[in-house]
């Protein structure tokens, strides 16, 4: 909100990991772009969607190396009004 003070803590982290193939690296920088897929059948909407809506909750996703799968960080603030 402009002009208030609110405080932010450190974020909320809630983790999701798989155990399929992971993330081909060529698509790795592109991963939450719209329309950004390796699936034949895919859209590539869902990963854009969840990083739009994370981010209009000022939070950030990323996603993190792991040996096997895949692994999405979902950081969100706490918000102390």
């Amino acid at each position: 909100m402009p002009g208030s003070q609110s405080r932010m803590k450190l974020p909320i982290e809630i983790a999701v990991h798989d155990n399929g193939p992971g993330v081909a690296e060529d698509i790795r920088p592109y991963l939450f772009d719209a329309f950004v897929t390796n699936k034949a059948h895919g859209s590539g909407l869902g990963l854009a969607l969840v990083a739009k809506l994370v981010d209009d909750h000022g939070g950030v996703v990323e996603c993190a190396e792991v040996a096997k799968g895949t692994k999405f960080l979902v950081m969100l603030p706490i918000d102390e009004s």
